[in-house]
């Protein structure tokens, strides 16, 4: 059996760069018990092209990213950041309008990532600060012709290097990334500055 090509791998990090805001998703008032928001915006399934405008608070204030991931796991984009979404991971991602209270700036979207990867060894990519070459994370022929996906039964997120390329190469901010095929004594968020993939 042929295998599959290897294309490089890299974990988005639920964290700002220094000195740049931390949004949340507010929950409406009349949520249900295990139907918030938060859980539907990270379950990898479409949800409704009408629904209401996601709305968020900053947690944490400073200076928008181009591509925020709130510590509940939701991303959230710049009309730059989905343009960019749009043109090398439409199948992947359902964008959604947002606004974050009290930011300017221009528009805002909810990257609803709609992939999601079954990982062999996911309880220890999810615990461990430590991801080591040995241990493989997601194998190749999981992955197909995905570029944004989540790792089944987590809130991880999983970008390719082309979709890290394309962020790089339109000049936008955020947030780190993990390369899955490097070792890394722990994770600390980098300095402002173009997506590229190390810290």
């Amino acid at each position: 059996m042929q295998t599959p090509p290897h294309h490089p791998l890299y974990s988005v990090v639920p964290f700002a760069y220094t000195g740049h805001w931390t949004v949340e998703v507010v929950e409406p008032s009349d949520a249900a018990p295990g139907a918030t928001q938060r859980r539907r915006l990270t379950a990898g399934l479409p949800l409704a092209a009408d629904a209401a405008v996601v709305q968020f608070t900053v947690l944490t204030p400073g200076r928008p990213m181009d591509v925020s991931v709130t510590p509940s796991g939701v991303v959230v984009a710049s009309a730059a950041a989905a343009d960019v979404l749009r043109r090398v991971a439409a199948a992947d991602v359902q964008l959604l309008p947002a606004r974050v209270e009290g930011a300017e700036g221009g528009e805002r979207y909810v990257v609803n990532v709609l992939r999601t990867v079954r990982s062999p060894n996911a309880r220890r990519f999810l615990t461990a600060r430590r991801v080591a070459r040995r241990y493989p994370i997601i194998p190749p022929e999981a992955v197909g012709d995905a570029q944004v996906f989540r790792i089944k039964l987590s809130t991880a997120v999983v970008v390719t290097s082309a979709v890290k390329d394309a962020i790089v190469a339109a000049g936008l901010v955020g947030p780190g990334l993990i390369s899955l095929d490097d070792a890394y004594d722990d994770v600390r968020p980098g300095a402002p500055g173009p997506w590229d993939g190390s810290f």
